[in-house]
Formats: structure tokens, C-alpha cells, sequence
């Protein structure tokens, strides 16, 4: 088993929170059932206004004998192009109003499931991460889902977590579901979920392909009831075989044994803190970012304070900033932390790498930019979740009968004038892989320190 050495000794230096650190990959598959509203707020370059709505067909104004779902439908196709910044740039008007009166005609009829599945492929159509839809509590008791979870690695989609029963699965790569292609699966899904890019696209789809309402939608599976057939190839390169997973209701999940391809998270690994900050060996700090927010028990000051004071007195040849796992909320809230790093590097001549992923969004990304700019400092990982230059600061829009709630954008944040959109690319491309995985190794780190 490969085992970078220098990542053999990792001391604590100070946490924000005693809360347990959590295997993402096993938790996911709980958690991926409830659709999160991101709320962003950034500072940068932005533009506000409100898009035209374009000319509004007949068929979608709101009339007296609608009933409740037929309103709330209506509500949503019309209102959304009055409120979004400019929902027309990426999807010309005509398409989304040709969407809503293609799905009008079946709302009525539809499960609380598929209504809120067509709300998404609403939103979609905006081409923007931050407007979304999210799930309701009728939702959530409603769906169905099978004991898997899939991840794209490397543009192959692997099976990451399954019943600890069915564990010889892990690792297997996906080929087909119910016989379809999973390029044709991952094309569908890929209608249902915000996104502005293609990383973002493919992590929010990994959210779906567990959920068995989803293929009922794409009329890939016939119900919720019959179990989804999977086309797999073990890992060990055996030849395709087919798998059968049986739906169990949400609330069901709690019950299961799971297993999970990363039996170890490595020290430098997702964390639920929301910020803190480890030693490696005796000259390089690690410094972990998770969510644009400050904690009541140590506030983002205090502990950016701490960190400069102990970069001063202790002088490690090395920082590593870790954005790997952050969301957004306020960019501002870093910002002293990245100024005192421009100082700090100034003085004492330490190098800087910036870890960015799939998970940097919104705000964490303008952080990221924020580094990069500010201090000599290189970018490692994989292309960002969230795009330079991207919709934001978002409002709720509530569904009068439903209560169904989505957000929406009413700013464009311009962060790099030079980008020609999309992902954020890093300096040092460092893909994880599943050998990596497995031995617990964090590859994007490992990379940082290859050169220390």
C-alpha cells in the first residue's frame, strides 16, 4: 500500500467545534435525499436588474377556475422571468415557455414527486447554480431510493457506497441502468439540476442517481416499486454483470448496514468544522475552509487571528488553504485571513497552495480568486464546482398553494473579466483516485507537498 511520507505525522493544532468528523461518501447517501437552498452572498463585481419576461403565452396566465397545483405552476413559469436577474441568457424564452406548456398539460395529474421534478427542469433552464428548487416535506416522505451511491471519478461513474452485505460492489464502474447507456442517463438527469458548469453538473447529478423517483421521471424505470437494474464492472475488471437494487422509502435508509469504498478518511479529509487548521509534520499548516460563516464559540476573527499569530511565531516553509469543501456564504468574512497571508508570506517568504474542487462555490470561489491575486500562491485540485463569473445573491420565490420554495438570482457577479466562463482551473491539476481512496491518501495534498 503507497503511503506518501510526508503525510506520515499530523498533529492538532486547534478545531473550532469537538463535533466527530464524518466519512462524506458513507453520509451522503442519507443526506442526498434533502435538497439544501443555497443562499450566497459575495462581494465583487455586480450587475442587478431584472430579465424581460419575453411574451407570455396564453396558456400559462392565471385564470379563476385553476385549481391549486394548475396556480401554483402557472405562478412559477411566470413569475420566475419577472424576478430572475436575466433568466433568458442562457435558454432563449421561447424554449422555457414551450417547456412550461409541454408539462402543463400533465401537472394536474402528477405526484408531489414529479411536480416538484418539473419545477427543476423549470429552473434548469436558467443555467445558473443558485436558482433551484427545493424539496418540501411532502417531498421527502414521498421519494424512494436504492442503497447506492455513485460518484463520477474521472468521468466514470463508480459506486462509492452500498449495503456492507453487497460490499464486493464498491468500486465498480456503471454502464448501463434498466439498460440504458449511463451517458444517456447522466444526459437526462443533467435537465434536472442547476448548474453552470460541467463539474457542478455532474456532482449535483451524483445527488439523483440514488434516488429512483428520478428515473421514473426520466422514463427510464416504469414505478417506484420495481427494482432498478445496473450493469456494472467490478472493479477488478471482471466482465459486465447485471445487479438488481430494490426501493426502500427514505426514512427506511437508518436502518441499513452501509459500506463504503473510503473505509479511512485521511486527517486533511472533509471535516465538519466549519473552519480549523492542523500542523503536518513541523513546517507546513494546513488550513481547512469549509463554509463562508462565522461560529459563535470561536468566531472567524478569533480564529484567523490565532492562525496569523502561530504562522508568526512558529514560520512554516508551507500554507495550505483547503476550499475544497466550501459552499459559499460571505466572502468578506475571509478576506482579513487572506490579507494577513500577503503579509505574512512578505515577511517570512513560505509558499502558499490553494486547494480547490468540485466543492468550491460561490463565495469560497471568489476566495479562491482572492489568493490567487493577492499572495504568490498556487491553485491544486480539480476544476471548481462554482463558475468565475456567475449568477448570485439570491431571494426565495414560495409557491402560493404548495409552499414549495426556490431561489433565485437578481445579481451577475463578474469575478475574473478574463474568464471565458465556466470552472475555475487549477495550476496543479491532482485527480483523486479510487487507489487513493482506499489507502486514505489525500491526493490534492500530497500534490501541495511534492515540492515543499
Amino acid at each position: 500500500m503507497f503511503f506518501h511520507p510526508k503525510l506520515a505525522r499530523y498533529e492538532r493544532v486547534f478545531y473550532t467545534t469537538a463535533m466527530k468528523r464524518r466519512n462524506f461518501p458513507s453520509t451522503m447517501l442519507v443526506a442526498i435525499v434533502l435538497a439544501s437552498l443555497l443562499i450566497a452572498t459575495v462581494t465583487g463585481c455586480a450587475t442587478s436588474g431584472v430579465s424581460g419576461t419575453g411574451s407570455i403565452p396564453a396558456a400559462l396566465v392565471p385564470s379563476e377556475i385553476d385549481t391549486p397545483r394548475i396556480a401554483d405552476f402557472k405562478f412559477f413559469c411566470t413569475e420566475l422571468p419577472k424576478r430572475h436577474r436575466d433568466l433568458f441568457s442562457q435558454t432563449p424564452s421561447e424554449t422555457y415557455y414551450r417547456t412550461c406548456e409541454r408539462l402543463l398539460p400533465a401537472v394536474e395529474h402528477m405526484t408531489e414527486t414529479e411536480f416538484f421534478f418539473a419545477l427543476r427542469e423549470l429552473a434548469a433552464l436558467a443555467g445558473d447554480s443558485h436558482t433551484m428548487v427545493g424539496m418540501s416535506p411532502r417531498i421527502l416522505a414521498e421519494i424512494k431510493a436504492i442503497p447506492v451511491q455513485l460518484q463520477s471519478m474521472d468521468g466514470v461513474w463508480t459506486i462509492m457506497v452500498a449495503e456492507a452485505s453487497n460490499a464486493d460492489i464498491l468500486g465498480a464502474t456503471v454502464l448501463t441502468v434498466n439498460g440504458i447507456p449511463m451517458e444517456e442517463v447522466v444526459a437526462g438527469a443533467s435537465k434536472l439540476v442547476s448548474h453552470d458548469n460541467e463539474t457542478w453538473m455532474r456532482l449535483q447529478v451524483a445527488q439523483l442517481l440514488n434516488i429512483v423517483d428520478t428515473y421514473v421521471y426520466l422514463g427510464i424505470a416504469e414505478n417506484g416499486d420495481e427494482d432498478l437494474r445496473m450493469t456494472v464492472v467490478r472493479h477488478h475488471g471482471e466482465l459486465p454483470e447485471e445487479v438488481r437494487f430494490t426501493p426502500i422509502p427514505r426514512e427506511e435508509f437508518h436502518e441499513l448496514d452501509m459500506a463504503s469504498w473510503v473505509s479511512t478518511l485521511p486527517p486533511t479529509g472533509q471535516s465538519s468544522d466549519l473552519y480549523r487548521a492542523l500542523t503536518i509534520a513541523d513546517d507546513v499548516l494546513f488550513v481547512q475552509y469549509n463554509a463562508c460563516r462565522s461560529w459563535d464559540a470561536m468566531p472567524i476573527e478569533v480564529f484567523t487571528a490565532r492562525v496569523l499569530d502561530f504562522i508568526k511565531e512558529q514560520r512554516p516553509k508551507k500554507i495550505i488553504v483547503d476550499l475544497r469543501y466550501n459552499g459559499g456564504g460571505d466572502s468578506r468574512l475571509f478576506e482579513p485571513m487572506i490579507d494577513g497571508l500577503r503579509e505574512q508570506q512578505r515577511q517570512q517568504g513560505f509558499s502558499i497552495d490553494v486547494l480547490i474542487g468540485e466543492g468550491t462555490f460561490s463565495s469560497a470561489l471568489l476566495n479562491a480568486i482572492q489568493l490567487k491575486r493577492r499572495t504568490d500562491s498556487r491553485l491544486v485540485g480539480t476544476p471548481t464546482g462554482g463558475s468565475a463569473n456567475h449568477f448570485g445573491e439570491v431571494k426565495y420565490l414560495v409557491l402560493p398553494n404548495s409552499g414549495i420554495r426556490a431561489t433565485y438570482s437578481t445579481k451577475f457577479f463578474t469575478m475574473d473579466g478574463t474568464s471565458k466562463g465556466g470552472s475555475l482551473e487549477p495550476d496543479i491539476i491532482a485527480k483523486t483516485n479510487l487507489e487513493d481512496l482506499a489507502a486514505g491518501i489525500d491526493t490534492q495534498v500530497a500534490a501541495a507537498l511534492l515540492d515543499k
